[in-house]
């Protein structure tokens, strides 16, 4: 039987990496999309050169390195610069995931999970057999990232209204697991999850 192919994707701080490692824990092959889009950018020099042209000097460091953060700060909530980024990365991070894949199902993988924010933003949900969202209440994902990365509240709901509304992933998804609770409700959901999928 055919490995199915599952997109997993959430909003900032609904856990998404948390159930991504639970999955692996259980045999999923996971693909990183943010670390296939880190590898294109170091690796790719012809995109390296776009983006000096595009974006300018200052996101580089003496070593040729893109300064990653300072990109993204500059980029964050400005429609325009994002479309732009994407437009020189997308390509080669998604010539690599369909690579990543491939391999995964030669390898005879017995779940293959791409691991990706921007699913539905890029409109790349046709390539899954099934999209899998991860969400928890508001709240909940204030106190995770205001613990996991210090920002303040305010910044935090910037950010959760940068990206496309959970509501409406969750109106596209298809199959759901909430995260609101401990760690051992969210393995049991997990768990459950993964039977499905590979049953």
């Amino acid at each position: 039987m055919k490995p199915q192919i599952v997109g997993l994707t959430g909003g900032i701080g609904c856990g998404k990496s948390e159930v991504a490692a639970i999955l692996a824990r259980l045999g999923a092959v996971i693909i990183d999309a943010d670390a296939i889009g880190r590898q294109v950018v170091e690796e790719e020099a012809d995109v390296r050169d776009r983006l000096r042209e595009d974006f300018g000097d200052r996101f580089f460091a003496s070593d040729g390195s893109l300064k990653r953060e300072e990109l993204g700060h500059f980029v964050f909530g400005d429609p325009e610069r994002q479309r732009k980024l994407n437009a020189l990365v997308h390509p080669g991070l998604l010539r690599r995931l369909h690579a990543a894949v491939e391999d995964a199902r030669k390898r005879g993988a017995p779940l293959i999970v791409v691991d990706a924010a921007l699913i539905y933003e890029v409109g790349v949900e046709g390539m899954f057999d099934r999209v899998v969202v991860v969400a928890a209440d508001e709240l909940r994902r204030i106190e995770r990232l205001k613990a996991r990365d210090g920002f303040c509240e305010d910044e935090i709901r910037l950010r959760i209204r940068a990206q496309m509304d959970l509501s409406e992933k969750i109106r596209r998804a298809d199959m759901l697991i909430e995260n609101n609770g401990t760690l051992a409700e969210l393995d049991l959901r997990v768990g459950e999850v993964y039977r499905r999928l590979t049953s």
